[in-house]
Parts: C-alpha cells; sequence; structure tokens
C-alpha cells in the first residue's frame, strides 16, 4: 500500500547556455565569459569601496557590466582574477538603472552569495577576447558630459606630462592628488586627461618618458567633463592605462605622428601650468593673431569671439577621407586611394570656411565633421554627396549662419600639420552661441536648443544598447564606437599610496569618481564654479 505522504524528488534545474548579448532576466541559463575587466568602486572622500565591479566579454564579442555588492565579496575572495574564463551559475540578471557603467546594456548582473565560479581552463580560453574598449572620437566627446550613464575610453599620443599636484577637497577637511596629461587623439585634437588619487600612479614618468617614441596610451572608463567650453576626461574609480597595445588605432596614431610631433615634454611643477593652453584657451582679438608667429601659435588654444559674415567654399564643401587614417583622398582613374591604406571606400566630412568678423578684423578658420553638419543643419551621407554637382555650393536645404546676428565663441588654433607646413591655417576645435543674459541660445526655433548659459543636464531615458561582432581579423567592434582586443598589453603599475603636499588651490572640478550629486553643496564642481564668477567679476 503506497503512503499517502510522498517524499518530493529534488533536483537541480536543467540551464543552457546562454551568451551575454542574449541574457535577460529570467532566463535558466548560464554564461561562460572572461573577466576582461575587474576594478572597485570607491567613493570620493572615502577609503573602502562600495562593491566590485567586473566587465564580461563573451566570446561572440558581447559584453555586459557584472557587479559584486560589498555585503556578498567575502563569497569571491580569491575566485575570480581579471583575465581569466569562468562559467557562471545561480546569478541575478536585472534591468539596468545604474550609471557609470563600462559598456552599454540593457541589462545588468549581481552577483550573490550562492553564484558558483568555475574557472575554464581548456583551450575555450583562447576564443575569448582578452581586452574590449570603445574608442571615443573628438565628436563622441563632444556630445557627452559628466551625466552620461556609459563611462569613455580613449586613445591617443602622449605629448605632456604635468607634475603631481596636492589639491584640496571643498569639504576642506583633505587633499588629494592629481596629476595631468595631454594626448593628440587620431583626429588631431589634443584632450587633457586629468588623474586623481591613487590613479596618479597610473601615470608612471619613468617607464613613459624612455619609451623609444611618444607612447600611445589607452585610457578606460573616464568621465568627460567641460571647463571654459573646453571637453576633458577625468579619470574614475574604473579607470585603468594601457600603454603601446598593438591594436589598429595604435598603429594609426605611430603612422600618423611618430617623428611629426615634439617628444613628450615632462612640466616641472614651478611651470605645470603650461599644460592649460589647449585646456584653457587664451581669450584674444583677431587683430592680435595676426601677429603672432608659428612658433607662439604651435600648441596653443585661443578663444574668439565674432560673426559668421562669410562661407568661402571656393575648394568645396567637403572631401573624401580614408575610413582607417582619416586622411584626405586622392582621387585617380574612378578610385579612392591612401597612401597608407590602398585603394579604399571613402568617407565624407564636411569642411567649411568660415570667415569670422569681430571689432578688430575678420579671419578665416575651418570648421570640419559634426560641428560643420550642425552649423548648416544638413547630415553628409553618402546619397547628399552623391547627388551634390557643384562642391562649391552648399544644399538648398542648408541654413545660413551668415544672415544671422548671433555671435558665436570658437575655439581656435593650429594644426600640427599645418605648422609643419608653415601655414597659419586656424581650425575650430569647438564652437557655441554666445551666452547673453542667461538664457537659452535658439539656434533653430521650434526645433533644437543647441547652447544654454546655464548648467545643462544631458539626461537619458534608459541605458543603451549596443550590438557587437568579431570579424575576422580579431577587432571586436560595438556600434559606432570601435572595440579593440589587445594582446601583450603593458600596464603602467598603479601606486596605492598618497603623498602629501602643501595644497594648491583647486582650479579645476574635483573627483574622481561617481554622481557629483552625491556631494553636498560645496562640492568641488560646485566651488570651482563659484570661484570662476568670482573671478570673472
Amino acid at each position: 500500500m503506497d503512503s499517502p505522504c510522498k517524499k518530493r524528488v529534488k533536483v537541480l534545474v536543467k540551464l543552457f547556455h546562454c551568451t551575454l548579448g542574449k541574457l535577460k532576466p529570467g532566463l535558466r541559463a548560464f554564461i561562460v565569459a572572461r573577466v576582461a575587466r575587474m576594478w572597485e568602486t570607491i567613493l570620493p572622500d572615502v577609503v573602502v569601496p562600495i562593491r566590485s565591479d567586473l566587465l564580461l566579454i563573451d566570446h561572440d564579442g558581447s559584453s555586459m557590466h557584472a557587479i559584486i555588492l560589498q555585503a556578498v565579496a567575502r563569497f569571491f575572495g580569491g575566485k575570480i582574477v581579471e583575465g581569466c574564463v569562468y562559467k557562471f551559475t545561480r546569478f541575478d540578471t536585472v534591468n539596468c538603472r545604474l550609471s557609470y557603467l563600462a559598456v552599454p546594456s540593457d541589462y545588468i548582473i549581481y552577483f550573490n552569495s550562492s553564484t558558483s565560479v568555475e574557472e575554464i581552463t581548456e583551450s575555450i580560453n583562447f576564443d575569448y577576447p582578452r581586452y574590449c574598449f570603445r574608442f571615443a572620437s573628438m565628436e563622441d566627446l563632444r556630445a557627452r558630459n559628466e551625466k552620461d550613464r556609459v563611462l569613455t575610453d580613449i586613445v591617443g599620443m602622449l605629448t605632456v606630462i604635468g607634475s603631481r599636484t596636492s589639491v584640496n577637497r571643498a569639504s576642506g577637511n583633505s587633499s588629494t592628488e592629481r596629476r595631468d596629461i595631454l594626448i593628440k587623439l587620431l583626429s588631431d585634437d589634443d584632450i587633457r586627461v586629468n588623474f586623481w588619487g591613487l590613479h596618479v600612479g597610473d601615470v608612471d614618468e619613468e617607464f613613459l618618458m624612455t619609451r623609444p617614441s611618444n607612447p600611445v596610451m589607452v585610457i578606460t572608463a573616464g568621465i568627460v567633463k567641460e571647463y571654459n567650453s573646453v571637453k576633458y576626461i577625468s579619470s574614475s574609480s574604473a579607470t585603468k592605462v594601457y600603454v603601446d597595445i598593438n591594436v589598429p588605432k595604435t598603429v594609426q596614431l605611430k603612422q600618423r605622428f611618430d617623428g611629426v610631433i615634439p617628444p613628450v615634454k615632462l612640466l616641472a611643477p614651478d611651470e605645470s601650468q603650461s599644460i592649460d593652453p589647449v585646456a584653457s584657451p587664451t581669450d584674444i582679438s583677431i587683430d592680435e593673431l595676426f601677429y603672432l608667429s608659428l612658433d607662439d601659435l604651435r600648441g596653443q588654444r585661443y578663444r574668439i569671439e565674432g560673426k559668421i559674415v562669410e562661407i568661402n567654399n571656393t575648394n568645396g564643401w567637403f572631401y573624401e577621407s580614408c575610413p582607417k587614417c582619416k586622411i584626405k583622398l586622392v582621387h585617380e582613374n574612378g578610385k579612392f586611394s591612401c597612401n597608407d591604406d590602398g585603394v579604399v571606400t571613402p568617407e565624407f566630412v564636411m569642411q567649411l570656411n568660415l570667415i569670422v568678423q569681430d571689432e578688430t578684423a575678420k579671419i578665416e578658420v575651418v570648421m570640419f565633421g559634426k560641428q560643420a553638419e550642425e552649423l548648416v543643419g544638413v547630415p553628409l551621407t553618402r546619397s547628399i554627396a552623391s547627388q551634390c554637382l557643384d562642391k562649391t555650393k552648399l544644399p538648398a536645404t542648408a541654413k545660413d549662419p551668415t544672415g544671422s546676428e548671433i555671435e558665436y565663441v570658437f575655439i581656435i588654433g593650429i594644426t600640427e600639420q599645418t605648422y609643419k607646413r608653415g601655414l597659419k591655417k586656424f581650425k575650430v576645435y569647438s564652437y557655441s552661441a554666445k551666452e547673453e543674459d542667461h538664457e537659452p541660445v535658439v539656434l533653430d526655433k521650434g526645433k533644437k536648443v543647441l547652447c544654454y548659459s546655464g548648467n545643462e543636464v544631458m539626461q537619458s531615458d534608459g541605458c543603451e544598447k549596443g550590438t557587437s561582432k568579431v570579424d575576422c581579423g580579431g577587432v571586436n567592434s560595438v556600434d559606432c564606437n570601435e572595440s579593440v582586443i589587445a594582446h601583450d598589453v603593458v600596464s603602467t603599475p598603479q601606486l596605492h599610496y598618497r603623498k602629501r603636499e602643501d595644497s594648491v588651490p583647486v582650479d579645476m572640478p574635483d573627483s574622481p569618481c561617481i554622481p557629483h550629486d552625491l556631494f553636498d553643496t560645496d562640492s568641488p564642481n560646485k566651488k570651482s564654479r563659484k570661484d570662476q564668477d568670482c573671478r570673472e567679476i
């Protein structure tokens, strides 16, 4: 006779293998992924990390951010090593509501006390990309700010290393170290990178200064900020630095700038502010620019204000460039060829020669790419370029900025290429409508506010979702940003100490890390803006 109470047989849940790109909440799945990066998130003015973060990458190049909260960190001590491949089970996949992520995703992974971690040591290990970067172009940087949900990776050739400085925090209770560097992007734009706190040790000057040529630096997970209308990168607790990685961008930078730009300059403490000409442009009248020599202009940035009175399209309003090295192409026998990359399918780049006038004189400056497209309200697509019969005439749909009473602020300078050619030809690095009476300046009424005089916030309804793929050349690409697999990486050491020196006044927005609304009312950002307002008064 059967027992009225049967004992239920306990069985393991049957799981299937799911790639990161297809992972969603509620799936009964396990994942196999490489830990491409691992770091600790530390809030400003705090020593103890609030969590550990991992960037996981799958064999197909898809990636996802994973988090180990401090409450469960003890269950993973010594079990996970950056660079290794693991099988993970019993984790939580949830909708992404966090900011300051390493990669865009609709979902994020949380490890819990029951999460199982099993290292994969078989040959499958080599099928997984070792590193993943999402390099931002200058145009990407112009569109971002410190409120963006995803952190920024950049790559460029090192040109200047500033000295270590000690900066007082806004609270007045402590100080932190800061060190700035300047790197040159493939687009010939110069970007300042601020390293804070422990990340100051990522700039190993002895190692960098002894490289056979200017090193190319990959800087990951930075925060895009703005000071005096100039974009720069600030390190976060997720930032890591790699030097002279053998990836396509590094090769292109070496080919373009080796032997062309001066060797890396190491600034002494008393000349640390020499890094500022690019990051903090000099206000100047147009007339004064004509009496500066090329040597005076080299490496400097200037801020001019004026109206656009003419667009000189004599040499055309766009040109064809190499999609790899961005150099202007030569058109021969119906094909476009590049000296370095051979016959290629060209990209189209808008180029506007603007005549700008202030109260003293007129000057011709050149604006390129997305900035130029934004100015005239015409996106330069392949179809628009192919329909153009006369390159000296803008499309009929283009806006005419010369008919406006709006004054603009331009950040200009000469490129290294024009300096070598002995030309005093100015490039526009950024521009904005001149602020007036703290009111929004509407450049296209009813459609888009392009410039505000206040402190704008760029908001997003949710995390971006990226798609990725791996091509036969071993390069992992994500959307419009290039992501690459890097082997034989040289990473500068991170020093876990702080050097206390005499404090210096804060002259830039402070601190490294996470949301600035976590600061009190005297946050470093607010303090620096107050100081700036005082100086202007």
